[in-house]
């Protein structure tokens, strides 16, 4: 994993602040990252947004589509919706609390090449999720390195 991480860091790049009331899932990780990731060329990150003030979605591929990187972004109004957001995720059940990423973290795994961090951050949820066909799409071991630079970026950010 450390070689994994020190070739995002070399692809990585600096961010602009955005305002607070505009997320940009796509502002979060590159596609140069996502290639270091999948080891291969990928494609250029595809936003899905409804309303930017409280949710962004960004997705990319690798060039022959064994690898998928997705970034869901969601601000809770509240402490009481999050909460309740939070609570009807662990019910799905499977969720491994994970350290070292935001306020609070855990791992689930959709299926064996299938995983997915969930990050609090404040009132946010940020999700990193990774799957394909590709030697260890969708573990956390491969995915962590991308959830750590999205993580990163976020703060830097949104200021969270």
């Amino acid at each position: 994993m450390t070689s994994i991480l020190a070739s995002l860091a070399i692809v990585g790049t600096s961010v602009s602040p955005l305002p607070a009331d505009s997320l940009d899932a796509c502002g979060l990780f590159t596609r140069e990252e996502v290639t270091a990731l999948a080891g291969e060329n990928a494609r250029k990150p595809r936003a899905f947004s409804t309303n930017p003030a409280m949710h962004s979605s960004c997705t990319t591929t690798s060039s022959t589509g064994k690898w998928t990187v997705k970034v869901y972004i969601e601000r809770s109004p509240d402490a009481q919706v999050q909460k309740m957001a939070l609570d009807a995720l662990k019910k799905v059940g499977g969720l491994q609390p994970v350290s070292g990423l935001g306020d609070q973290a855990w791992w689930g795994q959709l299926s064996p090449t299938n995983g997915q961090f969930h990050v609090i951050i404040g009132l946010t949820m940020v999700s990193i999720q990774t799957w394909g066909e590709a030697p260890g799409a969708g573990t956390p071991e491969k995915t962590r390195p991308i959830a750590d630079i999205v993580i990163k970026r976020y703060r830097e950010r949104y200021g969270q």
